[in-house]
C-alpha cells in the first residue's frame, strides 16, 4: 500500500469512528520517520464548542505512571535508589516506609488503598505538591502485607514521586521536565494546575457524563 492509499483509508476510518462517537482525539501516522498524516477528530470542549486540532493538549492521566517509572529507573541506574530495600532507607517519614520497597511501589504490590476519599474530592483542584497528596493517605493502614497481592492505584506512585524528590534534590515536576520531557524533545508536555485555564486543552469526559467534564 502506498502512502496516499493508507492516508485515504485512515481518514475514512476516522470519519466513520467520529460519526458514531467512537473516537475523539488527534492522530499522527508516520512512514520512514516522516509524518504522512496529521489530523484530528471530535471536540476538545463539548457540546460542539471547540474542535480538536492536531496540537490540542490532552490529559494523559495514568500514563504519567510510565514516566514516573522511567524517572525511578534512571535513579536506580545512578545508584541513588535500590529496588529492594525498604524506602525508609531514603525517607523514614513516608507512609509505611519500613514495610515497602521501590519494586513493590512500581508493581502496585505495596498494599496501598486508593485515596479517592472525601478529602481528595474536596481539595482535588487545589493540590499542588507531592506532600499535599501524601497527606490524603499517610495515616491509612495498608490493605495487605506488602508483596503479597496486587492492587492498582495512584497512592504508591505518589510515594515514588516523593522518593524522586528526596534523592534528586528537585521537585517531582522539575525532575520530570528536566530529565525526561526535555531530553525526549517533548516540548509541549507539562503539568498544569486544574483550577487555572490552559489554552488549547481538551476537557476530559466519560460516556456516563458525555457533556460534563469528568471529575472522578
Amino acid at each position: 500500500m502506498v502512502d496516499n492509499e493508507l492516508v485515504h483509508q485512515v481518514q475514512t476510518f476516522l470519519d466513520a469512528q467520529e460519526s458514531t462517537d467512537e473516537f475523539s482525539g488527534a492522530v499522527l501516522v508516520a512512514h520512514d520517520n516522516q509524518p504522512i498524516l496529521t489530523t484530528a477528530r471530535g471536540y476538545a470542549i463539548r457540546p460542539e464548542i471547540l474542535r480538536n486540532q492536531p496540537d490540542t493538549k490532552f490529559n494523559i492521566a495514568s500514563v504519567t505512571k510510565m514516566f514516573t517509572a522511567i524517572a525511578v529507573m534512571q535513579l536506580v541506574g545512578k545508584e541513588k535508589l535500590d529496588l529492594h530495600v525498604p524506602i525508609s532507607t531514603y525517607n523514614a517519614n513516608l507512609p509505611h516506609a519500613d514495610q515497602i520497597t521501590v519494586h513493590q511501589l512500581l508493581t502496585h504490590t505495596a498494599g496501598f488503598d486508593r485515596y479517592w476519599n472525601d478529602a481528595y474530592r474536596a481539595a482535588r483542584s487545589e493540590l499542588r505538591t507531592i506532600h499535599g497528596y501524601l497527606k490524603l493517605f499517610a495515616d491509612t493502614p495498608l490493605l495487605f502485607p506488602s508483596g503479597t497481592r496486587h492492587h492498582y492505584g495512584n497512592a504508591g506512585y505518589v510515594v515514588l514521586g516523593a522518593l524522586i524528590e528526596q534523592v534528586s534534590g528537585l521537585s517531582y515536576y522539575e525532575y520530570m521536565k528536566g530529565e525526561i520531557f526535555r531530553v525526549a524533545g517533548m516540548q509541549d508536555t507539562d503539568f498544569y494546575e486544574m483550577d487555572l485555564p490552559l489554552a488549547n486543552c481538551a476537557m476530559g469526559y466519560t460516556r456516563e457524563s458525555w457533556f460534563t467534564p469528568d471529575d472522578g
